[in-house]
């Protein structure tokens, strides 16, 4: 983070709150500029770009740079009407099925990956649905088995409050949804958290200006969790008030 000019003369990290709550979760930040860079022993004085964080095959994490290209680097060669549809933001996933050869010899076992289109670094990114986060609870509706593996492979749910959304991994937030506010709760080995996610991108169609009732009964008992009882731990990311 230091080479990235994360910190400034005083050891402070310079890099904003909500950026560095969605960097640890395992999200892209949103744009930023980067200043003071060092590499290979050369400085860059500026540049933009998004930051997320991987762990390579030795469990380390790692901060991965992505910069603004001058034009879209096309993830595979030949014509492909799906991603001309993710280029004029048509389509906002694309799902493939790649054959990869496994033991014994001459045995390919099928994975499925989703491919994006991040238009503000004009990069495309790809993952696999088992690689999603999913959360256990969206807006206070227990996401069901379906649900999940829906969720993970970028397919849209719409919950019983009416909202709609879908997983976006080339957002800061995760996703995109009908309203600009959505709690999700996971239960980890660490304890509860919970998340606040304030301003979330519209899908495809316009948003809901008013927050559901269920939203609301959820926030009510996010913030009654803010004292923990009962030796479990109560984490809670994103606006802590109205």
């Amino acid at each position: 983070m230091r080479s990235l000019g994360l910190y400034d003369q005083y050891g402070d990290l310079t890099i904003e709150p909500e950026d560095l709550e969605v960097l640890l979760s395992g999200r892209r930040t949103s744009l930023m500029r980067l200043h003071d860079l060092t590499s290979h022993g050369m400085n860059i004085a500026q540049m933009d770009a998004k930051l997320s964080l991987h762990r390579d095959g030795d469990g380390q994490a790692l901060i991965r740079v992505h910069p603004v290209y001058h034009k879209p680097k096309l993830p595979f060669a030949g014509e492909d009407d799906s991603i001309q549809a993710l280029l004029d933001g048509k389509q906002l996933h694309v799902r493939y099925m790649m054959a990869t050869a496994v033991a014994p010899p001459d045995v390919s076992k099928q994975f499925e990956y989703i491919l994006e289109y991040d238009a503000e670094t004009r990069e495309f990114i790809s993952y696999a649905p088992e690689d999603v986060a999913i959360p256990d609870r969206i807006n206070g509706f227990e996401l069901s088995s379906a649900q999940r593996a829906d969720f993970s492979r970028a397919i849209p749910l719409t919950l019983p409050d009416g909202t709609s959304l879908v997983y976006k991994a080339t957002d800061s937030n995760g996703l995109s949804a009908n309203r600009s506010s959505i709690i999700l709760f996971k239960d980890t080995d660490d304890g509860k958290r919970y998340e606040l996610l304030d301003g979330v991108r519209p899908m495809q169609t316009a948003q809901i200006a008013e927050e559901s009732q269920a939203f609301q009964k959820e926030f009510d008992a996010m913030n009654a969790e803010i004292q923990p009882s009962f030796g479990e731990t109560v984490k809670i990311s994103g606006r802590k008030g109205r």
